[in-house]
Formats: C-alpha cells, structure tokens, sequence
C-alpha cells in the first residue's frame, strides 16, 4: 500500500491531480485515463521509430507507424477523458473490479468517441466543402480507420486502461 501512497503523492503533487477538479472521482478518473491515453500515444511513436531505426521482427517501414502515434494524440487524449468520465459517472458503484472494468470500459469508448470525432469533423468539411455526395464513402473510411486503430492497439490499450482504472480507484479510496 505505500507504493499507492507514494504514487497518489507524486500525482496530486506533479501530475494530473493538480488540474481542476481532479478530486471529482469521476473527472480525476478522467485525467488518469486521459494522461494513460498520451502516455501510450507517446510510447506507440517511440517505440516504432526505434524499429524503424534498428529493424523489426519483419521487413517493413516501422516509422511510418511511429506517426500516427503522434498524429492520434491530440483525438485520443480528449476522447480518453471524456469517455472515462461517462464511464466512471454510468458504471454502478458495486461492480466489481470498478477500476479494472472502468479503465477497459473507458478505452473502448474512446475508440468509439474518437471514431464519432473523426466522422464528424469528416462530416462538417464535406458540408463545408459541398461534397455530401461523399459522405457514405467517407463514412465507410473513418470506420475502416477506426477498426484498424482497434486492431493495431488493443493489446496495449486495453490492459493499460485497466491497470490506469485500478491504479487510479487503489490511490483514490
């Protein structure tokens, strides 16, 4: 319990406990999510910049990867909090594992949100634009781009989530 301890310090001290309102249970457990969200994002870009610099496991242009790491930032980090609050503020109080399930929860939705983000934006530049007529094709696309973001970084995602959502629920009771 004193590696909590010392964590819940360090956080509220230097780290997202010090934004407004983290004490909320539900907006603090947003900014864990969220600074989880970037945490990953920043992770992602380095380690595939590294492959691309030493090799990977099979030919291939790992730093093209290492982009989109950097490119899904400022969509995932937004999304990651919002969703974390819905989850937290939804999810019943007497689920068990809160903050294992919460954590997972909060990062499928923010594959979700940030899909809806994507088509949305996608949704107002075709208006803008007057090109409507593409909008289905669009919409197919930003579902194959977000499928594909599901694809390439559940396995991180999803345990991460949940390790921030328990790590988060052990310094906050």
């Amino acid at each position: 319990m004193d590696f909590y301890n010392r964590l819940g310090t360090v956080c509220k001290r230097y780290g997202p406990g010090r934004l407004p309102n983290a004490d909320h249970h539900d907006i603090g457990a947003g900014y864990a999510l969220a600074s989880t969200a970037l945490a990953i994002a920043i992770v992602w870009a380095c380690v595939f910049e590294i492959m691309s610099v030493v090799g990977g496991p099979i030919d291939f242009s790992w730093g093209g990867l290492s982009i989109f790491g950097l490119l899904a930032a400022p969509l995932v980090v937004p999304t990651a909090f919002v969703s974390a609050v819905f989850v937290w503020r939804i999810l019943p109080k007497n689920t068990p594992y809160f903050g294992a399930v919460g954590g997972v929860l909060a990062a499928a939705g923010t594959y979700v949100l940030s899909t809806l983000v994507l088509f949305a934006l996608n949704a107002s530049v075709a208006a803008v634009y007057g090109r409507l007529g593409q909008l289905s094709a669009s919409t197919f696309f930003m579902g194959f781009v977000g499928f594909f973001a599901l694809l390439l970084t559940f396995w991180v995602t999803f345990p991460l989530g949940c390790v921030a959502g328990i790590v988060y629920e052990r310094i906050n009771n």
